[in-house]
């Protein structure tokens, strides 16, 4: 079973949605189960758990052999501190594929916060997009 976090933003109900019709088993973790359910196809299992909640974060993992972690957006450190709740949790639960997609603010940029798959012992890739003004894409892998 393949569990999305982040599954009720404009990313995750579309990744949601493509694995569904995939013919795959998908749970979606979500803070607030109402919410989601006027969002997400009904065929979809909701998992309720909130990134500051540990516990949570481990009860929504049971069952699941992957994760697609699409990251929430805020202030950098929180973000941060939820992945790296969320992954220590998947570490916990010996998912045996994490998918991370994350767009955060400059502090992680500059190096003032670390990307939470580092170390976890999960084969991380890491890609950075970045637009700047005026010179068109680049990209740094």
């Amino acid at each position: 079973m393949i569990l999305v976090a982040g599954a009720t933003g404009y990313a995750g109900s579309a990744v949601v949605r493509r694995l569904l019709s995939e013919g795959l088993e998908v749970a979606a973790m979500v803070r607030d189960a109402g919410a989601a359910g006027e969002r997400l196809p009904p065929q979809v299992t909701l998992r309720v758990a909130d990134y500051e909640d540990i516990s949570a974060l481990r009860s929504a993992l049971a069952g699941a052999d992957q994760m697609i972690l699409i990251s929430s957006d805020g202030e950098a450190r929180a973000v941060m501190r939820h992945h790296a709740n969320i992954i220590s949790a998947a570490t916990a639960a010996s998912l045996r594929h994490i998918t991370f997609t994350s767009v955060i603010d400059d502090a992680a940029l500059r190096g003032e916060v670390r990307c939470p798959m580092l170390g976890t012992g999960f084969p991380a890739l890491r890609i950075h997009f970045d637009v700047a003004e005026g010179s068109g894409k680049r990209v740094r892998a």
